[in-house]
């Protein structure tokens, strides 16, 4: 973990956060298609297509957007639980207090209102406070959907004989 300590990943705080992210995570991608489908029926019923037509739309909306999804479910999630685990190792180590938030620093960072990572780029707190403007999931670290910022311990207390 780059700060000479042990990890415990059993720790039972890292199985809840696992257990209630799955859970929290599974409600928004059923959300999400939820909305989806009720667009496409909407606009089906308005436009007078027959079943066997809405039901071509909805096929085409699966083959479409299960690729695009898988790679978006994939990134987020392996950046949010890298980032979880960062924190909690941060917490667990008693040697860190503050962490910053550190963007990709590219073109594609993205640069939105109540989600601005563009500036929350280099921002400093203590660990456990959360990033002013992070619209994710989780406002102590970075945690949006499609997310690519880390967070980075800011300085390491020296380990105590």
């Amino acid at each position: 973990n780059g700060i000479n300590e042990v990890y415990h990943a059993e720790n039972p705080a890292n199985v809840a956060w696992v257990n209630q992210r799955a859970y929290d995570y599974a409600q928004m991608i059923n959300g999400t298609t939820r909305d989806d489908i009720n667009r496409i029926v909407a606009r089906g019923l308005q436009e007078n297509l027959t079943i066997a037509e809405l039901a071509i739309n909805l096929e085409n909306y699966f083959k479409n957007n299960n690729a695009m999804r898988a790679i978006l479910i994939a990134r987020t999630e392996t950046v949010v639980a890298t980032n979880a685990g960062r924190v909690s190792s941060m917490k667990q180590s008693g040697r860190i207090k503050d962490h910053m938030w550190l963007s990709q620093r590219d073109s594609d960072v993205r640069d939105i209102s109540g989600d601005d990572h563009v500036s929350l780029d280099g921002t400093i707190v203590k660990i456990g406070d959360a990033f002013p403007g992070n619209g994710g999931s989780q406002a102590d670290f970075p945690s949006s959907p499609n997310e690519r910022c880390l967070t980075i311990p800011v300085q390491v207390a020296p380990k105590k004989n």
